[in-house]
Protein backbone atom coordinates (compact mmCIF):
# COMPACT_ATOMS: atom_id res chain seq x y z
CA UNK A 1 0.00 0.00 0.00
CA UNK A 2 1.18 3.75 -0.89
CA UNK A 3 1.28 6.09 2.11
CA UNK A 4 1.21 9.89 1.63
CA UNK A 5 0.99 12.73 4.48
CA UNK A 6 -1.54 15.65 5.24
CA UNK A 7 1.01 18.34 5.41
CA UNK A 8 -0.75 18.51 8.64
CA UNK A 9 0.22 14.89 9.75
CA UNK A 10 4.18 16.20 8.63
CA UNK A 11 3.44 19.11 10.95
CA UNK A 12 2.03 17.10 14.09
CA UNK A 13 4.95 14.23 13.51
CA UNK A 14 7.70 17.36 13.79
CA UNK A 15 5.93 18.80 16.63
CA UNK A 16 5.80 15.75 18.73
CA UNK A 17 9.45 14.36 17.97
CA UNK A 18 10.85 18.21 18.74
CA UNK A 19 8.55 17.58 22.34
CA UNK A 20 10.21 14.52 23.10
CA UNK A 21 13.82 15.49 22.24
CA UNK A 22 13.64 18.37 24.46
CA UNK A 23 11.95 17.04 27.18
CA UNK A 24 13.51 13.71 27.30
CA UNK A 25 16.32 13.55 24.96
CA UNK A 26 16.98 12.97 21.74
CA UNK A 27 17.28 9.06 22.19
CA UNK A 28 13.91 8.94 23.62
CA UNK A 29 12.82 10.77 20.45
CA UNK A 30 14.50 8.33 18.44
CA UNK A 31 12.20 5.71 19.90
CA UNK A 32 9.54 7.55 19.46
CA UNK A 33 9.89 7.96 15.56
CA UNK A 34 10.56 4.15 15.57
CA UNK A 35 7.12 4.00 17.32
CA UNK A 36 5.74 5.99 14.92
CA UNK A 37 7.40 4.32 11.64
CA UNK A 38 6.52 0.84 12.99
CA UNK A 39 2.81 2.02 13.62
CA UNK A 40 2.66 3.40 10.47
CA UNK A 41 3.57 0.24 8.75
CA UNK A 42 1.48 -2.02 10.53
CA UNK A 43 -2.05 0.38 9.44
CA UNK A 44 -0.34 0.10 5.72
CA UNK A 45 -0.02 -3.66 5.98
CA UNK A 46 -3.29 -3.71 7.39
CA UNK A 47 -5.90 -0.74 7.80
CA UNK A 48 -8.05 -2.75 9.96
CA UNK A 49 -5.46 -3.92 12.21
CA UNK A 50 -6.53 -4.75 16.28
CA UNK A 51 -6.68 -1.81 17.56
CA UNK A 52 -8.38 0.96 15.60
CA UNK A 53 -11.45 2.29 15.89
CA UNK A 54 -13.37 4.02 13.56
CA UNK A 55 -14.17 7.30 13.47
CA UNK A 56 -18.03 8.08 12.75
CA UNK A 57 -19.06 11.60 10.47
CA UNK A 58 -16.57 11.21 7.74
CA UNK A 59 -16.69 10.05 4.17
CA UNK A 60 -14.69 8.27 2.94
CA UNK A 61 -14.08 6.52 6.56
CA UNK A 62 -11.45 7.81 9.17
CA UNK A 63 -9.59 5.52 11.48
CA UNK A 64 -7.83 6.12 14.60
CA UNK A 65 -5.27 3.92 15.50
CA UNK A 66 -3.44 4.21 19.27
CA UNK A 67 0.27 3.68 18.55
CA UNK A 68 0.70 2.05 22.15
CA UNK A 69 -0.47 -0.99 20.17
CA UNK A 70 2.67 -1.25 18.31
CA UNK A 71 4.97 -0.27 21.31
CA UNK A 72 6.39 -4.31 21.80
CA UNK A 73 7.41 -4.08 17.57
CA UNK A 74 9.76 -1.18 18.03
CA UNK A 75 12.11 -1.11 20.50
CA UNK A 76 15.25 -0.03 19.70
CA UNK A 77 18.22 -1.48 21.52
CA UNK A 78 15.89 -3.32 23.59
CA UNK A 79 13.94 -0.34 24.84
CA UNK A 80 10.62 0.85 24.40
CA UNK A 81 8.46 3.82 24.40
CA UNK A 82 6.66 3.10 27.90
CA UNK A 83 4.05 5.37 27.90
CA UNK A 84 3.21 6.80 24.23
CA UNK A 85 0.59 9.14 23.81
CA UNK A 86 -0.47 9.16 20.54
CA UNK A 87 -3.36 8.63 17.97
CA UNK A 88 -2.51 8.49 13.98
CA UNK A 89 -5.80 9.63 12.20
CA UNK A 90 -5.80 7.75 8.81
CA UNK A 91 -7.41 6.72 5.47
CA UNK A 92 -7.05 4.08 3.70
CA UNK A 93 -8.78 3.07 0.06
CA UNK A 94 -8.06 2.16 -3.40
CA UNK A 95 -4.08 1.13 -1.90
CA UNK A 96 -3.31 4.25 -1.05
CA UNK A 97 -3.17 5.11 2.73
CA UNK A 98 -3.38 8.91 3.59
CA UNK A 99 -2.01 9.38 7.27
CA UNK A 100 -4.18 12.76 8.10
CA UNK A 101 -3.20 13.65 11.75
CA UNK A 102 -0.80 12.64 14.53
CA UNK A 103 -3.01 13.79 17.99
CA UNK A 104 -1.68 13.26 21.39
CA UNK A 105 -4.52 11.30 23.52
CA UNK A 106 -5.62 13.95 25.77
CA UNK A 107 -6.77 15.97 22.52
CA UNK A 108 -10.56 16.38 21.61
CA UNK A 109 -9.90 13.96 19.29
CA UNK A 110 -13.21 14.69 17.01
CA UNK A 111 -12.17 18.33 16.83
CA UNK A 112 -8.96 18.37 15.69
CA UNK A 113 -9.99 16.12 12.96
CA UNK A 114 -11.85 18.96 10.85
CA UNK A 115 -10.29 19.55 7.52
CA UNK A 116 -8.04 16.70 6.90
CA UNK A 117 -7.84 16.43 2.78
CA UNK A 118 -5.19 18.63 2.35
CA UNK A 119 -1.93 15.92 1.34
CA UNK A 120 1.50 15.27 0.31
CA UNK A 121 2.73 12.41 -1.43
CA UNK A 122 5.46 11.01 1.03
Amino acid sequence: MKIEYAERALRDIDDCLFWSARNFGRQAAYRYKTLLSVSIREIANDPALPGHRNLEGFEPLVRLYHIRHSRRRADVGGLIVKQPRHFIAYQAENDMLTILRVLHDSMDVERQTGGMKEKSSG
